[in-house]
């Protein structure tokens, strides 16, 4: 082996070379950075490589071996001089010589994981590089341009007199005015008597975390000056992001999230520090919503002086509406109204807008209707799944499948259950066999193949539904029509969402190598739904790809085919944004608020459910000119309502709002009492009259007791065997029956029977169960197994009631300290410990003992400082569930020097053995 030599080519540019006697066989290249230029290096190892790892060259390990960078040659391009042609032979030849030393002292395989760990740094470099640049579009995209309209700024004035539901249609400016809103309330432009002007903080309440994403990066973008935080329920469970959220001047939250942290964190989380509150989608507060319980619970009951301004936006303020009447609409605005405790504002309040107006919120959408006959086109019914020896639980899942084969045809079935037998894994949680599963898989694919058979016939197994959409896609994205449309589709179900895109995506990989390359004006699409991993148990792609390893690259390549995977709805619809793809498949996940600005065409597949719906969808469509497509199947007996109808009563509801007169609804507290007379306890009675329960740093009622219930049993430590049956989980949760509530067996007999007082008989079951749930929460607070924030104790509140307990044994006071090392000073390198040994006698432990042939050894306790003599002398004995009686006694003192590596190792244990019990890694 010799240096690279500086060598001239015919076209005039110069390159290194190493010794030309060596067949290019397999390459190395290096990336040297020489005064801020990126030079590229190509050197032949060949045949020395397979020399010193003692492989041949056409062997598994290193024959097939790709690169590791993309194949560049190395051109040094002038100008430059031969300092910088020495420094680069320098360079070059010590990374060589590094890496044939590497190779000769590790071997091929640990050599070609080096260079694949290197390959996986460059890529996740460029990933990063690639989310940020992302991030920063998706930015810039949110920032709002030109100044408020004059329609904007009424609605805007309109807010800051009073709590106001503004009644704009979708696209016309209501979160501007959101925007307008929350630089006003939390700026000191405001008067300081005024209670909505003491406040720190606005909390903007959405109904779904795609619209808390929204609407975070909007504010952002708008307002960099303010803190801003996200709130859902997998941004606020540690303590760190609840500190986040404490201090943030704005938080985006969903109703969900917002009502844990209210809850159960009182102390951190009350409306005496929100000046601000918005509601977007307001109409959703209605029933049991989230909305309403967060009113219901905590807005209502402060004093109205005292209360927090509110802004409700929405663009179709009732909802489920199928027949209007004066009476009816009037009952229904003054609901939402009084709930809110604000007065619907729409143009009419306003004056007459002018035509600048006018021009800014009119948007020509063009709706058509697409009628069609699925009963033209016949085919063979779908082989049935019922006594075949499948598990119970696959019947209903493979019902989806027929829904499914009757709406589009045996096509876009075929290919679905193609993917979904290569997908879907065991349902052990169910208790599914390996042979009901292999059943299973054997199925889908004898229904592939039984699709692939239908779809031979004239008809090409597609119903006339898909092929109205088909030719509709095609003069809307491949004709050339449009060559930057846009468009959705919406769906019912999600199993229709998935194989669709399946469908579509195979067509169009199907042309790209017919026609070769990607054409402008082609289907490229995407979907979102949520949860796609549970439209079958199950679908995850860890079951089956499980981790990369050595085979990484196969695997990144599955999981992005992966058909059913957890997509994250910000980058979807950035890409959208972006055009990036131009048809996204959804449910209702993407149906209320979430901003497409590029949408040129919205199609309803599965007809309109609800007036609401139809507003919403409609609205998508953003782009001038846009297209409104509803789909109707003519022979089917679906109960959905005609687009004649939606149109007519989306018109009277405008009409309605625009005669109304004006009139401000203000709302008392809408809870209503239970009356009680025989008590239970002090604090159940009370908690049943009300309906509600309260401690120093938290709230619950009877609509949030069975999620809270079923929160603190789910968190008790139960081994993976049982958490991975559904019978046998049921032994571990709380059983209701007609008039009582029975809690698993490992409580006291004493607390586990609630039963409901006669006076609360003769409510309806939902009622009776919720009030059940109560009394248990509050039993559980008394006899102290939840703590005062109603949650399950966590390590701090074991703690404290160990101690507690402990200390209530000894006749001499313990004064227990703070101190958690022995440690204190930063270079101490010894210290004195007391170890105390624990002896465990039983006939079960003993038994247990000799069987795992322990030879004898114990638990020991390590503590700083001594405790009191009588504890040598102490014995005490419990019963244990699985052990029976142990007779526990603690030994003799015995006085140690330790290090620091001897007390970590200690606290490790502890780590390892506490862990061990709760089933957590360490």
């Amino acid at each position: 082996w010799r240096q690279p030599q500086l060598v001239t080519t015919a076209t005039g540019s110069k390159r290194l070379e190493g010794d030309t006697a060596l067949p290019a066989e397999w390459q190395l290249r290096f990336v040297i950075n020489l005064r801020h230029r990126t030079i590229r290096l190509q050197s032949i190892l060949s045949e020395f490589v397979h020399a010193m790892a003692g492989t041949d060259p056409s062997d598994e390990v290193f024959g097939d071996l790709d690169p590791p960078v993309k194949s560049a040659p190395f051109v040094l391009r002038p100008p430059f001089d031969e300092n910088e042609v020495a420094e680069v032979e320098k360079q070059l030849c010590s990374a060589v010589q590094e890496g044939l030393q590497f190779l000769k002292d590790e071997g091929a395989r640990k050599f070609k994981e080096r260079y694949f760990a290197k390959e996986r740094q460059t890529e996740k470099r460029a990933e990063e590089s690639e989310l940020n640049d992302t991030q920063d579009a998706a930015t810039k995209n949110a920032i709002v341009d030109g100044q408020p309209r004059p329609y904007q700024l009424a609605f805007f004035e309109k807010c800051k007199e009073s709590n106001t539901i503004v009644h704009l249609g979708t696209g016309q400016g209501k979160t501007l005015i959101a925007l307008l809103c929350i630089r006003h309330f939390l700026s000191d432009l405001g008067d300081e008597r005024d209670p909505c002007h003491r406040g720190r903080q606005a909390w903007f309440l959405v109904p779904s975390v795609a619209l808390a994403v929204q609407h975070t990066t909007t504010i952002r973008a708008n307002m960099p000056s303010f803190k801003v935080a996200t709130a859902c329920n997998t941004t606020s469970g540690s303590e760190k992001a609840r500190d986040g959220l404490a201090s943030a001047q704005v938080v985006i939250a969903t109703h969900g999230s917002a009502l844990d942290l209210f809850r159960h964190f009182a102390d951190i989380f009350n409306l005496e520090r929100v000046n601000l509150l918005i509601f977007d989608e307001c109409h959703y507060a209605t029933g049991s919503h989230g909305y309403a319980q967060f009113l219901d619970t905590f807005f209502h009951r402060m004093k109205p002086s005292e209360r927090p301004r509110i802004v409700g936006l929405t663009a179709s303020p009732i909802i489920n509406v199928k027949k209007v009447s004066p009476g009816c609409l009037e009952q229904s605005l003054s609901e939402i109204e009084a709930k809110l405790d604000s007065r619907i504002v729409c143009f009419s309040d306003l004056g007459e807008p002018s035509k600048e107006c006018l021009d800014a919120i009119e948007r020509n959408v063009d709706e058509q209707l697409v009628t069609f006959d699925n009963r033209q086109v016949s085919f063979l019914p779908l082989p049935e799944h019922e006594g075949i020896g499948l598990h119970k639980t696959r019947v209903k899942e493979l019902n989806q499948l027929k829904n499914l084969y009757d709406e589009l045809g045996p096509c876009v079935t075929g290919e679905y259950c193609s993917d979904l037998s290569k997908e879907i894994s065991i349902s052990k949680y169910e208790g599914e066999t390996a042979n009901e599963f292999e059943r299973m898989v054997s199925h889908l694919k004898a229904l592939s193949t039984f699709c692939a058979r239908q779809s031979e016939g004239r008809e090409k197994g597609q119903t006339k539904k898909l092929v109205m959409l088909e030719n509709l896609l095609h003069d809307m994205l491949t004709s050339g029509l449009d060559p930057n449309g846009v468009g959705l589709v919406f769906v019912e179900r999600r199993i229709t969402a998935l194989a669709l895109h399946s469908f579509l995506r195979k067509i169009q990989m199907t042309r790209r190598n017919d026609v070769g390359g990607t054409s402008s004006n082609s289907i490229r699409c995407d979907c979102l739904v949520r949860q796609s991993h549970q439209v079958f148990k199950y679908l995850g792609r860890i079951h089956k790809l499980g981790s990369a390893g050595e085979y990484e690259e196969i695997v990144k390549q599955a999981e992005r085919d992966w058909l059913h995977q957890t997509k994250n709805i910000r980058s979807v619809l950035d890409r959208l944004r972006r055009k990036e793809i131009n048809l996204l498949i959804a449910t209702s996940v993407v149906e209320e608020g979430v901003d497409v600005s590029a949408c040129s065409f919205v199609i309803v597949l599965d007809g309109i459910k609800t007036t609401k719906s139809y507003v919403q969808m409609k609205g998508r469509a953003r782009q001038k000119s846009a297209k409104f497509f509803c789909f109707r199947d003519t022979g089917s007996k679906e109960l959905t309502v005609p687009l004649v109808d939606a149109q007519n009563i989306d018109r009277q509801i405008t009409e309605f709002l625009l005669q109304r007169e004006e009139n401000v609804a203000i709302s008392g507290n809408v809870m209503h009492a239970v009356k009680q007379t025989a008590p239970v306890s002090v604090c159940e009675s009370d908690a049943l009259r009300t309906g509600e329960y309260s401690t120093d740093h938290a709230h619950a009622d009877r609509r949030s007791a069975k999620s809270l219930l079923n929160h603190y049993f789910l968190s008790l430590p139960i081994d993976s065997a049982t958490r991975s049956s559904k019978s046998a989980m049921k032994r571990h949760l709380p059983r209701f029956d007609d008039t009582s509530l029975i809690l698993p067996a490992h409580l006291p007999p004493e607390i586990r029977l609630c039963e409901l007082p006669a006076e609360y008989l003769f409510l309806r079951r939902k009622t009776r169960e919720e009030l059940l749930a109560l009394m248990a929460v509050v039993r559980l607070h008394e006899h102290n197994l939840i703590n005062d924030r109603l949650l399950p104790l966590g390590r701090i509140d074991l703690t404290k009631v160990l101690t507690k307990e402990v200390l209530r044994e000894f006749p001499s006071p313990i004064r227990v300290g703070k101190r958690v090392s022995p440690f204190l000073e930063k270079n101490q390198q010894m210290s004195t410990m007391y170890l105390y040994s624990l002896s465990q006698e039983g006939t079960s432990f003993n038994q247990h003992r000799d069987v795992l042939e322990n030879q004898r050894c114990s638990l020991g306790m390590l503590v700083l400082s001594k405790l009191p003599g009588e504890v040598s002398h102490q014995s005490f004995a419990f019963d244990q569930t699985e052990l029976g009686l142990v007779n526990c006694r603690i030994h003799v003192i015995k006085e140690l020097e330790i290090c620091p590596k001897q007390w970590k190792a200690s606290t490790d244990f502890y780590s390892v053995l506490i862990n061990g019990r709760w089933r957590r890694r360490t």
